[in-house]
């Protein structure tokens, strides 16, 4: 048993010591657990889709109504096609004549070809004959014409030396001019006659379907731009069906049956989340240094029983908080915008209100 001594010590001395470090030790924890604790308010990520006419038309029907979820490529509005769907028939009436007429050149075409080669057997010969004698009397003026130059470059000189008067070489003048403008049109001739020849082997030598193709080319060509034109009216034509992006949840819609949209409005709006992601509002006056990686504990405001868990995965830079941040509609408040992703197969409600608790390292 101790003695009366020790136990005033103890009394006095160690007690006062012990009870001052627990009061310490259990404002320490408070502390700690009140920012564990502190909760803030967060958000179901979401995604707004705006669904709108991309050109003036009118509503021909809307099937779906405020609130109802959609699965992506759902059909959820239809707007009037009729006057594409004239244009439409008129291109492809187009497109069906033109086929008509490419698969009559093409027969024609045929026969042509047929045509043409019998022609050209009949009068190849002809024109080869014809070639050879023109160039025959090509030679024969270019070699008269050679001997008058120099017969007439010697007379010139006799005329410049005196032997000779000018007005007795006029002739031969006259003769050379003549004889310039044979040998010009032997040339020409020969080039032609030539050229009819080479096109007489290119017609021998093409094939049939070379020969054929160049006939329909122009047909073909006005052929794409009818295709070219269908294409852009069927893609009109699709932009008429307004189909949800992605799944979500109508959250508005702006038109009825019979009704005039535009570009500039959206028919209709679609809400869609990112799975498992919510953004919390961390205000400055939270106390815990929120970071990447940091674990967190989230309450559905709907389901006060249930709790998800999770872990920030991106924190933003201080600023004015968005308005659905603020306690007071008139006193902003600033802060961080922090993403927590919640654990595989927890789901939430696109936009749904939460209350998210992070906590501390070690937690």
């Amino acid at each position: 048993m101790a003695s009366p001594a020790i136990a005033d010590v103890i009394r006095r001395k160690v007690l006062p010591l012990v009870l001052w470090l627990g009061l310490v030790a259990a404002a320490f924890f408070t502390w700690r657990s009140m920012g564990a604790g502190q909760a803030v308010r967060g958000f179901a990520e979401a995604i707004p889709f705006r669904l709108a006419s991309l050109e003036p038309a009118r509503v021909e029907a809307v099937l779906v109504r405020l609130g109802d979820h959609v699965s992506a490529g759902q059909v959820v509005a239809v707007l009037d096609a009729r006057a594409l769907d004239a244009e439409l028939r008129a291109a492809e009436a187009e497109k069906a004549r033109v086929l008509g007429e490419i698969a009559k050149a093409r027969i024609e075409a045929r026969a042509g070809r047929t045509e043409a080669l019998r022609g050209i057997a009949n009068s190849r010969s002809e024109v080869e004959r014809a070639l050879r004698e023109a160039r025959t009397r090509r030679e024969t003026a270019r070699a008269e014409l050679g001997a008058l130059k120099r017969e007439l470059g010697r007379q010139r000189e006799a005329v410049a030396a005196g032997l000779m008067r000018a007005a007795e070489i006029a002739e031969l003048e006259i003769r050379l001019a003549a004889l310039t403008k044979l040998s010009a049109e032997e040339d020409a001739a020969v080039a032609i006659y030539e050229r009819q020849v080479a096109e007489m082997g290119e017609l021998e030598t093409t094939g049939e379907l070379a020969w054929i193709e160049a006939a329909i080319a122009p047909l073909e060509a006005e052929l794409e731009v009818w295709e070219g034109q269908a294409r852009a009216l069927m893609a009109r034509r699709d932009q008429h069906i307004l189909r949800a992006p992605a799944d979500g949840q109508v959250s508005a819609v702006h038109g009825a049956r019979d009704a005039t949209v535009t570009p500039e409005l959206p028919l209709v709006e679609i809400v869609a989340h990112a799975p498992g992601r919510i953004v919390a509002c961390v205000t400055e006056d939270v106390p815990v240094a929120v970071g990447v990686g940091l674990a967190a504990r989230v309450r559905p405001l709907s389901a006060w029983d249930r709790e998800l868990e999770g872990r920030t995965v991106s924190v933003g830079p201080v600023i004015e908080l968005p308005l659905r941040c603020w306690r007071d509609a008139r006193q902003p408040l600033w802060g961080r915008l922090v993403t927590v992703e919640l654990g595989p197969g927890e789901a939430i409600v696109p936009g749904e209100s939460l209350e998210v608790r992070f906590e501390p390292d070690g937690g």
